[in-house]
């Protein structure tokens, strides 16, 4: 805590930034752990401790420091991206965009057989002067890199056809575009969608739309509200809390979800209505 400006943090199954948060302070303050480390070693009076230290020094080789570099660079992109997409007022179109960014940023790290990386290590190795230098190199298909790139390629084509048909509806869309231009691509959605959509209608109700309003529609891209609350439930119902009710539960969580809400409620208020409500004195 002396040493370190940003204290070092643990991750999260439950949160994918979790891990990005956790291997940036490593990284950028591995100088300073490696010599805490050293510290212990020389100056602890306990043995565990010492121990300890010494199994964790001897981890830190060419190796370690060479895949927590890469793997920083990787998470903070990835990082950047996941926390881009969660925002309320993103559109499709800004979304695909975001995805093929990453995935051409990802592919280009790919190619470049991490060189920069290297170099930046075997510097930090010398500066340290850490003795062992041997390197084993993962076979590049053993990183799962094509997988992720080819799921970023599946998503970011399914979303693209997504805001494709869509696209149409977008307040400025609906601005510019001319009647016959509209009522050909609502046309197209109806019978894409023709279990859906009716037809007629649709086309009669866009047609009358476009002359009440200029924008008007926002559609959800992501599911991470979603998701977050499902991570809520985990940390608010552990098992200290075992016994509790649903009701209880579903409160708790309406507060936690809500938590911007919630901070401006006053609670000398809420205090009062319920001192009214409970108040057994009558009226004479």
């Amino acid at each position: 805590m002396q040493t370190l400006k940003v204290s070092l943090k643990g991750h999260s199954d439950t949160r994918w930034s979790s891990k990005s948060n956790a291997i940036k302070p490593l990284n950028t303050q591995i100088k300073e752990v490696y010599g805490v480390l050293q510290n212990m070693i020389a100056n602890s009076l306990n043995a565990d401790t010492t121990s300890s230290a010494q199994s964790l020094l001897k981890n830190i080789n060419l190796t370690f420091l060479f895949y927590l570099d890469v793997w920083n660079q990787i998470l903070g992109q990835v990082d950047r991206a996941t926390k881009a997409l969660q925002m309320k007022t993103l559109t499709l179109d800004k979304a695909a965009s975001l995805i093929q960014a990453l995935k051409n940023s990802l592919q280009e790290f790919r190619n470049t057989e991490f060189e920069e990386n290297f170099t930046r290590t075997s510097t930090l190795v010398n500066t340290l002067g850490i003795t062992n230098t041997s390197m084993r190199f993962k076979k590049r298909k053993d990183w799962n890199f094509d997988v992720f790139i080819n799921q970023l390629n599946w998503r970011y084509e399914k979303l693209m056809e997504v805001a494709d048909d869509f696209r149409f509806l977008s307040g400025a869309s609906l601005y510019n575009m001319s009647t016959i231009e509209l009522k050909k691509a609502a046309m197209d959605l109806a019978m894409k969608y023709e279990k859906d959509i009716n037809c007629a209608e649709f086309i009669d109700e866009i047609t009358d739309f476009q002359h009440v309003v200029k924008i008007f529609l926002t559609m959800p891209v992501t599911a991470a509200t979603c998701e977050r609350s499902f991570s809520k439930l985990k940390l608010i119902k552990n098992y200290l809390r075992s016994t509790m009710g649903q009701e209880r539960l579903s409160n708790l969580s309406i507060l936690s979800i809500e938590n911007e809400v919630a901070g401006e409620i006053n609670f000398e208020d809420v205090i009062d209505e319920f001192a009214a409500i409970k108040s057994r004195k009558v009226k004479l």
